[in-house]
């Protein structure tokens, strides 16, 4: 309608017709929302007008602004003596402040509906005042006093624009059926068609604007993304030096495997060639100590004097060292000296010593 005023052009009847039908159906279908109980939520819009009806190339007209709509049992409430909404569409009952239902709506639409036919205010006056004066007086006006042509649809904005809100369509898709009884409306592709010769040239403007935006958010968006062929040398780099991890990884594993194997098999066979009779230099003494031989003679088997060295002096046998290797935490077996040893003597009648020679090499 704003686009059809600044080219001094009238809607045609059964574009008017077209559009304000569909905006009807969609307004029903906020009128029958529902919660998630299917329970009705009572919304009401409170601001029909021409600005919150937008028609596309489509030919599908879209209801707007739902800001100040209002649901049944809504915990915000509008203070007291406020009115929201455009006032030249509201009617007497949203004047006054008081409650108000879907046929608040309706009556709106009545009042779009004539401007659309007409071109004119339904409730036009020197100010605001005088307009809602009208307004609450119910001073009407019907298409037919503007236009001849337009007498079918005085009957439907008569009803819509009622004072009494039980006069009213009960519902907008009632208004709607009743507005399509009127004119044979457009189809959209028509109204589609209508809408892109008056406003091709905005919209053409809007949709270049969009473009330049679009375009200039996409260039300031690139530094931040490496180019392609920078990410594709980055790749492989990364990937080889995953692999060579991986590779490292694996070779110490197996390294650390060969060493253990190599000391354990050390190990076993160190073991199994130390015979039973070797005595080793780390052996624990016995709990009782071997009583230190004095240096003294004594005498053998055959009478004759023996000179025995002092065992206290003599050092024990040292074994030969064993390589350092990488794992030291396996401890040697201790290997005891043969019972026959301990003590390396025997004592004959006399109780004279004599030591073993086995025990004293």
């Amino acid at each position: 309608m704003r686009a059809a005023k600044l080219l001094g052009e009238k809607i045609p009847p059964r574009i008017a017709a077209a559009i304000l039908s569909g905006a009807l159906q969609g307004l029903h279908a906020a009128h029958e929302a529902v919660n998630e109980k299917g329970q009705p939520l009572g919304l009401v819009h409170r601001d029909m007008s021409p600005q919150n009806i937008l028609v596309g190339v489509d030919g599908t007209a879209r209801v707007l602004d739902f800001g100040v709509a209002k649901a049944e049992g809504r915990m915000q409430t509008t203070r007291e003596g406020q009115v929201k909404g455009k006032l030249l569409y509201m009617p007497p009952e949203q004047l006054s402040a008081q409650s108000v239902t879907r046929t608040a709506d309706i009556y709106a639409m009545g009042v779009v509906l004539f401007e659309a036919l007409t071109g004119t205010r339904m409730f036009a006056g020197e100010n605001e005042s005088a307009s809602v004066t009208r307004i609450m007086r119910n001073d009407i006006r019907l298409p037919s006093e503007i236009a001849d042509e337009l007498r079918p649809f005085d009957a439907v904005v008569r009803r819509a624009v009622a004072g009494d809100p039980q006069h009213r369509f009960a519902s907008a898709r009632e208004m709607s059926a009743e507005l399509e009884k009127c004119i044979a409306a457009c189809s959209p592709a028509e109204v589609g068609a209508w809408v892109e010769r008056l406003a091709g040239t905005v919209l053409d403007d809007r949709a270049r604007r969009v473009a330049e935006i679009e375009s200039t958010t996409t260039l300031a968006r690139q530094p931040s993304m490496p180019p392609a062929s920078e990410a594709s040398r980055v790749q492989p780099a990364a990937h080889g030096r995953s692999n060579q991890v991986v590779y490292a990884g694996v070779g110490l594993l197996v390294l650390m495997l060969v060493g253990a194997a190599l000391t354990i098999a050390y190990l076993l066979g160190k073991n199994h060639n130390i015979g039973p009779s070797v005595p080793v230099a780390s052996v624990v003494p016995s709990a009782a100590p071997s009583p230190t031989a004095p240096v003294a003679s004594s005498v053998g088997a055959a009478g004759d004097p023996v000179s025995v060295p002092s065992m206290s002096r003599q050092p024990l046998a040292t074994a030969a060292p064993i390589p350092t290797t990488a794992i030291t935490t396996t401890p040697t077996r201790l290997v005891r000296p043969t019972p026959r040893c301990d003590p390396p003597y025997t004592l004959d009648k006399n109780g004279h010593k004599h030591f073993i020679p086995e025990c004293v090499k």
